[in-house]
């Protein structure tokens, strides 16, 4: 709302406070924001911790904004395979034994 209203700074403190505490839609704003400021490794951080969160949408962000830099095999790699515990994309199922 701050945002529409022309406070964008606002806005962010805001979005800040919620992903502060475990509010995975502020990180995917937050992410978006810094997107569109051209902050794009800032994005992709955000993005990822929601994605650490179980935020499957913010996945999907994540491999638009991927798509979007070019690099459409990591995009289809998140797509089908999602990160590893290190934060890394996937390669393949992974199953523990």
């Amino acid at each position: 709302m701050r945002e529409r209203a022309g406070d964008p700074a606002g806005a962010e403190a805001l979005a800040v406070q919620a992903a502060d505490r475990d509010n995975t839609i502020a990180l995917r704003d937050l992410a978006e924001m810094r997107e569109e400021v051209g902050d794009i490794a800032g994005a992709e951080a955000l993005y990822r911790q929601a994605v650490d969160r179980g935020d499957t949408a913010a996945l999907r962000e994540l491999a638009k904004l991927r798509d979007r830099a070019g690099d459409p095999d990591s995009a289809e790699a998140l797509r089908m395979f999602g990160l590893t515990g290190g934060g890394e994309t996937a390669t393949g199922l992974e199953f523990d034994s």
